[in-house]
């Protein structure tokens, strides 16, 4: 009988220590898998929103001033900011935040206090000193509300903001509008946009080269002497010049006054 009861009693121990033992190892196991699934992602309420109250862009002195103000529901923390840099580019990639203060090796303008500080009708003017850029000019630039939420900064590009800026010519009291290569004509070349920006018109096809106008002619055609004028024309100011300066055929070169 006391054999028999011992039995049991190791048995039931046996059975005590595995559940004990499969607990620990699911334990150390959820555990374990608990780092590899991904955490929620933060993501910013509906309502975030800012509005670009003022903007001034100097393109003499290369300095743009905005004013910013929070049109939304929610606190931010700042904006994150970039800009064209030429007439024709569509997506704004070119990194603004590095030419003022408080962004200054942030990649992103950051209210000092580095927390949602910026509350639902306040103002923020920042100055971007732009002297120092690559490039020659901005046209446009595109704004995106930034939060701080479970301690991570999110970016809220459901209230992103674009603005296409115009040139303000400093001492004239007057703007400046850029020109583009389909108003002047252009097809090719870079020429000045008429604001102290440059104006990429793109390149010519295999066979084919940029003259001083911003046309296509062909390799096989001498340019015009007189680097005014396009095609074959050169210092013939009217008539028709026919394979006058190699094969580019007949070229209408203008009529002369009465």
């Amino acid at each position: 009988m006391m054999i028999r009861n011992k039995r049991g009693i190791s048995i039931m121990i046996g059975y005590v220590l595995l559940i004990t033992v499969t607990m620990v190892i699911s334990g150390i196991v959820y555990q374990w898998v608990k780092t590899y699934v991904p955490a929620e992602k933060a993501d910013c309420p509906d309502g975030v929103s800012v509005f670009l109250k003022e903007t001034v862009y100097d393109c003499t002195n290369k300095e743009l001033t905005l004013t910013l103000k929070n049109n939304g529901r929610f606190n931010i923390a700042g904006y994150l900011i970039h800009g064209t840099i030429n007439v024709s580019q569509e997506l704004a990639s070119e990194d603004l935040s590095e030419y003022t203060p408080l962004g200054e090796g942030k990649k992103a303008v950051l209210l000092p206090t580095l927390d949602n500080s910026m509350k639902p009708n306040d103002e923020i003017n920042n100055v971007f000193n732009l002297n120092s850029t690559s490039f020659n000019q901005i046209y446009s630039i595109d704004i995106i509300p930034i939060r701080f939420q479970d301690k991570k900064r999110v970016n809220c590009a459901e209230g992103r903001v674009k603005e296409t800026l115009t040139c303000y010519v400093a001492g004239s009291g007057s703007t400046c509008t850029p020109n583009t290569c389909l108003d002047l004509g252009y097809v090719c070349g870079s020429f000045s946009d008429g604001c102290g920006g440059t104006l990429d018109c793109g390149t010519c096809s295999s066979g084919f080269s940029c003259d001083a106008s911003g046309q296509c002619i062909s390799d096989s055609c001498t340019p015009a002497a007189d680097p005014s004028l396009s095609g074959i024309c050169g210092v013939e100011n009217c008539g028709v010049a026919t394979n006058t300066n190699g094969t580019c055929g007949t070229v209408d070169c203008g009529t002369c006054d009465s």
